[in-house]
């Protein structure tokens, strides 16, 4: 074959894969100076064979289905990032054969309206996405040194990369947290131990637990939810000290509400819940405490020697969960004598380290600490909060956050 065939053959394969290509949104990565070495060009690569494969397979799961739809819509729409129902991109996606299918089950089953419904599918889309490249990449080896998040920009996906400073000292390395915290005057730099961290993810969620998922179309990976939260975490989260407990000093952290606490709180709390105004803050969400983390200071770093989620030994919730246990707890007003039985069962079985039951996205959970609100021991509050966005119409904003 001569040399001009060749370079004709290969002009026409990269004209097919470049068509093939511009039927999806492109990918677009951020800080790629904080990313771990060789990660960028391994994204890029990953990204590319996920919509080989989405388009190659012939059953495709609920999940693959929404993804390589909406990955089509978002690159030939100008997406309104507000989701109005009345929006000609939302007629337009909701025109979809596949996305009426949806929205109807979805309608049905969860009522959802089209709002939510749209900014679900985007948030499951990222998840499969972000799910996809950290089992076809080395990423999960650099933590807790690196962290990425996925969204969504224009009619393309970004990913910006967060790269945490650390600092090597004679009891282990240490890992800062992007925000300080002033008191009394003084400025403090926030540190964790490699096992607070690794007490966090361990916390986060169960394997067995993603089994227990009843929204069909919502069961993201386990590595795609810490690798969320964890960036959250380390970029966002508030914090405020807890006093003493006991003998330990406590710092604790405020995130917004998990979906099932969400829900609960709306549609089924037991008497309507109260939400106080998060100290030095102005009302912007409904946050809730995620983590207690005993801390020792050391000069002006405050360093986080471990997680703890709240009632266990050391917390402020701790003497109150014993009185639940040992039936010193008056429940009358607040629920039933059948009601205040389960709950005692769902306490006991939570805690029990036998049952490996203690996680933060765990739907026992989400009832154990909206009785502790009720009960004294708050644990929602009103407070600002500024996140990763889903979707962003603006590059200042990816590049700024």
């Amino acid at each position: 074959m001569s040399k001009e065939m060749k370079r004709k053959q290969k002009l026409k394969k990269d004209l097919l894969e470049k068509d093939f290509f511009n039927k999806f949104c492109s990918l677009e990565l951020f800080s790629e100076d904080k990313a771990p070495p060789n990660i960028a060009i391994a994204f890029k690569k990953a990204y590319k064979k996920m919509l080989v494969e989405l388009s190659d397979k012939k059953d495709k799961t609920s999940n693959e289905k929404v993804v390589i739809e909406f990955l089509k819509i978002i690159r030939l729409n100008n997406f309104d990032s507000n989701f109005s129902p009345n929006s000609y991109t939302t007629i337009k996606i909701l025109n979809n054969q596949f996305i009426q299918k949806l929205l109807i089950e979805f309608k049905d089953d969860y009522d959802f309206n089209t709002r939510k419904f749209l900014f679900t599918m985007l948030q499951l889309t990222t998840s499969c996405i972000t799910s996809y490249l950290l089992k076809n990449s080395n990423f999960k080896n650099f933590f807790p040194y690196y962290f990425f998040t996925l969204g969504f920009l224009n009619n393309q996906v970004y990913i910006k990369f967060l790269k945490i400073e650390s600092l090597k000292t004679e009891n282990g390395t240490l890992f800062k947290h992007l925000k300080d915290m002033n008191t009394e005057g003084e400025r403090y730099e926030i540190y964790f131990t490699k096992h607070s961290l690794d007490r966090i993810s361990e916390r986060i969620l169960s394997e067995e637990e993603k089994k227990s998922f009843n929204l069909r179309f919502l069961n993201a990976e386990v590595d795609h939810i810490k690798m969320d939260a964890l960036s959250e975490f380390f970029s966002h989260t508030h914090f405020n000290f807890c006093g003493f407990s006991g003998s330990q000093h406590l710092l604790c952290c405020y995130m917004p509400l998990t979906y099932d606490i969400d829900n609960k709180i709306k549609k089924h709390a037991l008497k309507p819940i109260e939400f106080p105004l998060l100290k030095n803050q102005r009302y912007d969400k409904i946050l809730m405490k995620y983590f207690y983390f005993p801390f020792e200071v050391v000069g002006k770093k405050i360093i986080c020697k471990s997680s703890l989620l709240a009632g266990f030994q050391g917390t402020p919730e701790f003497s109150l969960k014993n009185k639940i246990l040992s039936d010193r707890i008056e429940f009358k007003d607040i629920c039933s004598d059948d009601s205040w039985k389960n709950f005692k069962d769902i306490l006991r079985s939570f805690y029990d380290k036998y049952e490996n039951n203690s996680y933060l996205f765990n739907n026992d959970f989400s009832t154990i600490i909206m009785m502790y609100h009720l009960l004294g021991k708050e644990q929602f509050f009103k407070g600002e909060w500024i996140q990763f966005p889903t979707f962003s119409n603006l590059r200042k904003e990816i590049i700024a956050m």
